[in-house]
């Protein structure tokens, strides 16, 4: 695994190609390069779908804390050939001198309210189920949706730009790797719930929708 220079990432982020996020240290919504894919810690199995959206032979770079962290970034997305790796304190440098890219998400507790107030208000909500079908519970999710994420990429042009939509999962990793791909896509309105489902799932009973 190659470490490549500030000078050869910007280069990388100028051509519009992806860094993936994996074990950097931070979240997309603490800061992350321009056009970043977040990458959920499993590897693949959170996001089978990821290689119909990012093409695997396009050039990804990995930024991780360590070396070692990029290598199993590398076992765990078998289907790119990681060749190249950033370390996550380059990020520091990246923002004193170019313009870092933020991804918003939302507490639970903030999606729980938005919940309520739909319901006794009457304005709906648009909430993207991106859970697996083991992962469904008997508690329903109020306004939730179930979604294949190729569902909506196939179909963008559709999708629009003015409309909130937020995207949980079971632990918040394949919702924040959707936004961070519809965010590189430019769409700049979908929101990871933050600790997915089971986040929502620990607040206590009175604050629960």
């Amino acid at each position: 695994m190659k470490k490549i220079s500030h000078e050869a990432l910007a280069a990388h982020i100028r051509q519009r190609m992806p860094v993936g996020m994996y074990r950097a240290g931070r979240m997309p919504t603490e800061g992350m390069y321009p056009g970043s894919i977040y990458l959920p810690v499993e590897g693949m199995r959170r996001v089978p779908w990821l290689p119909e959206v990012i093409s695997e032979d396009m050039p990804v770079i990995v930024e991780s804390a360590t070396e070692e962290d990029a290598r199993a970034a590398a076992r765990h997305y078998p289907s790119y050939a990681f060749r190249q790796w950033v370390p996550a304190a380059y990020f520091t440098a990246w923002k004193e001198n170019h313009d870092a890219d933020y991804m918003i998400g939302i507490d639970p507790l903030e999606l729980s309210i938005e919940i309520r107030t739909a319901k006794e208000t009457g304005r709906p909500i648009e909430i993207i189920d991106l859970r697996f079908s083991e992962e469904m519970t008997d508690s329903d999710l109020p306004y939730g949706v179930t979604f294949h994420p190729m569902e909506i990429i196939d179909r963008l042009d559709e999708v629009p730009k003015d409309q909130v939509y937020y995207v949980i999962c079971d632990d918040g990793e394949a919702s924040m790797c959707f936004a961070t791909v519809m965010k590189r896509f430019g769409f700049h309105n979908f929101y990871p719930v933050l600790g997915g489902y089971q986040a929502l799932q620990q607040l206590p009973a009175a604050e629960r929708f």
